[in-house]
């Protein structure tokens, strides 16, 4: 615990941290990662996928073919040819394609490239196709047809921020129902107990007076 002169523990952590870390021959030398601009969207949107390239041999191995792969729901397995980056037209480490959803479900798409006859490729990256439905799709609202509507229906067409003055001005007319509701004389308790009373009264009279 008292090393004097000789730093022993720099010395250790230094031939810790040479063995930890890996050879040359060990680090990809070149490898993808394939992102997306969103993971949800709707049937019938376009996803932009985008495959970055690096590693040692990213910026040698510039500018050679990528390709993505989109599973569907449906099992199909779609190739598409990634196109380089403008931005990155010198290096080629950035790729990018465009992919419309026809099919809702849960997709998977991986990108791969052939380098020195070593295919690499690229983890998995899941997005999913909502189904089309005009509750959940944010649309532009038809004024023209609402304003239709309610000149056809009677009603009266307003914007937003007049919508508490309208309500405050409708004269809203109570009216008035007679109900009449019948109840059976069975489904009273008092007559049900009084009629039981003197059907024991009855019977009791007869065994008294011997009447069978």
């Amino acid at each position: 615990m008292q090393p004097g002169q000789h730093d022993e523990y720099l010395s250790f952590w230094e031939g810790l941290i040479q063995w930890l870390m890996p050879t040359a021959s060990k680090v990809d030398q070149f490898n993808l990662d394939l992102s997306a601009d969103v993971e949800q969207l709707f049937l019938g949107d376009s996803l932009n996928l985008t495959a970055r390239a690096g590693g040692s041999r990213a910026t040698s191995a510039a500018n050679i073919p990528v390709t993505v792969e989109i599973q569907t729901p449906d099992g199909r397995k779609i190739p598409y040819p990634m196109m380089a980056a403008a931005a990155a037209a010198q290096t080629g480490q950035v790729y990018n394609v465009s992919y419309k959803a026809d099919t809702g479900g849960m997709c998977t798409a991986v990108a791969s490239a052939t380098v020195d006859g070593q295919k690499i490729t690229s983890a998995p990256f899941s997005f999913y196709v909502k189904p089309f439905s005009p509750e959940t799709a944010p649309r532009p609202q038809a004024f023209e047809i609402l304003r239709q509507l309610a000149k056809s229906s009677g009603g009266q067409f307003c914007e937003q921020d007049q919508l508490n003055d309208v309500l405050s001005a409708l004269d809203v007319k109570t009216s008035e129902e007679e109900r009449i509701s019948y109840n059976s004389l069975w489904n009273t308790p008092f007559i049900l107990g009084g009629l039981m009373l003197l059907l024991s009264a009855d019977w009791i009279l007869r065994k008294q007076r011997n009447m069978a």
